[in-house]
This record gives C-alpha cells, structure tokens and sequence, in this order.
C-alpha cells in the first residue's frame, strides 16, 4: 500500500491557524490589501543589532572596576618609586675632654716676726660686786649644856633616859636662836627647812647643811 504525502503550507494568517513562533524568525504583518509586510525594525536591524540589557550592565561594571584598578596601581607606583632625596653629610668633630688641672701647691708663709704681732688687748678689771645686805643674822655658835654626869646615888623607879634629855634641852635652844628675818616676814613666807649639824662635846657647831629645802632661799639661809 503506498501512502501519498500531500505538502501543505503553513499560513499564520489563516483562521485557526495555531501561535508558532520559531527563534530567529521575524512576525510578517498584513495589509488590509493582502500584502505581508516585514516590520520597519527588521529593515533596518534594529533588533538584530540590540544588545541584552544584563549584557550593557556588565560591561559598565567591568569598565568602571577597571578604570578604579588602574588608578589605585598609578597610586601605589607613585609611592613606592624612590624619591630623589640629596644625602646631607655633616662632619663631626670629637673634641676629647680637657685634662684636669694640677693642684698649685702654695709655699707655706714665713711666719711673722713676734714684733709684728700685736699685743692683745687687756681684759677690763670687773669689780668686785659689794656684798648683798638682807638682814640676815650670821649664823652663832650654839653653846649647849653638857649633859649631866650619872650620879652614884642609886637609881629611882622613874628611869630617865640621857639621849632623850640632850634632844629636848637641844631642841629648845634651837627654837630660842630662831630669828626670821623681816624681808620673809614682810613677804609672807613660810616653809620647813631640814638642817643637819655637827657639835663637839663642848657644843661648838662643827658644820651645818640644809638637807631638805623649804623652796625659799631667804628661809634656807635663815635657817
């Protein structure tokens, strides 16, 4: 059985003809006579002649980025390149430090002659400063009775004991040779002297000391 193949052309102007397109083929447009019709566009290659827009952005990027790396490596060449500096040389001179000086050692000087010196002004006499009257009593002999000799006759009840008798009798002559004189009088002083004597058997006073103070010398001297 042979089959027969009829060609048939497409015509997208037809009445139900289905939408086709195929890339790289241009829509033909229809007049109202019947003529078809290429767009202006295609005569001229507009179309053909467009660049994508993802196309032109890239570019611009890549252009820019380029012109940002040339002008970053111009800078960086400019600085890194050696300057022309001129070495300035300065001679300095070390001066070594300058010897201390020698000690002078000076010549001892002759010694004066004695008829040169002069004699050293005498000292003024200072005069002796006439004694202080107070009115103070010059201290006296005190002439105490002896005690009296033990008696052979014999001895009563009432015992008397002889060293008691010589402090009482030389306690009271004490008290009777007691002068005070009119300047502590008139001062209105008073105190306790302690005073500590010697005498002889006879009842000469041999030597006398204050032994305690009584914070006035006119009272200490008195005593």
């Amino acid at each position: 059985m042979n089959a027969v193949i009829r060609p048939e052309v497409f015509d997208p102007t037809r009445e139900g003809a289905p939408s086709v397109r195929f890339p790289g083929l241009v829509p033909v447009a229809q007049t109202a006579s019947g003529e078809r019709q290429l767009p202006a566009s295609t005569w001229f290659g507009e179309d053909r002649l467009r660049t994508p827009f993802w196309r032109s952005t890239g570019a611009a990027i890549f252009l820019e980025l380029l012109l940002l790396a040339g002008l970053f490596a111009w800078i960086m060449i400019g600085r890194m390149a050696p300057a022309n500096t001129q070495q300035v040389v300065t001679a300095v001179t070390l001066v070594a430090p300058p010897k201390p000086p020698h000690p002078v050692v000076r010549p001892p000087e002759p010694p004066m002659p004695m008829s040169q010196i002069a004699p050293a002004p005498a000292l003024p006499q200072i005069a002796p400063l006439p004694p202080i009257a107070d009115g103070l009593p010059v201290p006296r002999a005190l002439f105490l009775p002896q005690p009296p000799a033990p008696s052979a006759q014999p001895r009563t009840t009432g015992r008397v004991n002889p060293l008691a008798l010589y402090s009482a009798i030389l306690r009271e002559q004490v008290r009777a040779a007691l002068v005070v004189p009119a300047i502590a009088r008139q001062m209105g002083l008073s105190g306790k002297t302690l005073v500590i004597f010697r005498l002889e058997p006879d009842g000469r006073m041999l030597w006398a000391r204050v032994a305690r103070t009584s914070g006035s010398k006119v009272l200490d001297r008195a005593a």
